[in-house]
């Protein structure tokens, strides 16, 4: 029998600044699909978005305000994909990174949230 899969929300937080660690839960695998993100600069700042596997030492989106193609310093960005994390006895870990301590980016993540199989 099919089960069904549902989105989940893996991580929001308005005027994020600094490192977050957020645990993937035992015997979960996480499927992050759409990240959103929104940042105000003032003239002159900037904020660089990093999102990726914390343990596995990978950042699979990044992003700066202001862009260098527009130099628009408030502006939301968009990545949507598929980049799995599992718990794997405690490893499994998503980071979010923003770079600038002053001014802070609104961020949410949202995907899939998946039950390891059992190993026979």
């Amino acid at each position: 029998m099919a089960v069904p899969i549902y989105t989940v929300r893996m991580f929001a937080e308005a005027g994020v600044t600094g490192l977050r660690l957020i645990n993937v839960p035992v015997g979960k695998v996480w499927v992050v699909r759409s990240i959103d993100a929104y940042a105000n600069m003032p003239l002159g700042e900037f904020a660089e978005l990093y999102v990726g596997d914390f343990n596995a030492g990978l950042t699979f989106w990044w992003h700066k305000w202001p862009d260098d193609i527009t130099n628009v310093p408030h502006s939301t960005a968009q990545w949507r994909g598929r980049q799995a994390i599992a718990w794997a006895d405690g490893a499994g870990v998503l980071k979010v990174d923003v770079n600038n301590q002053d001014r802070g980016v609104d961020v949410m993540i949202t995907g899939y949230e998946l039950s390891i199989p059992p190993v026979s």
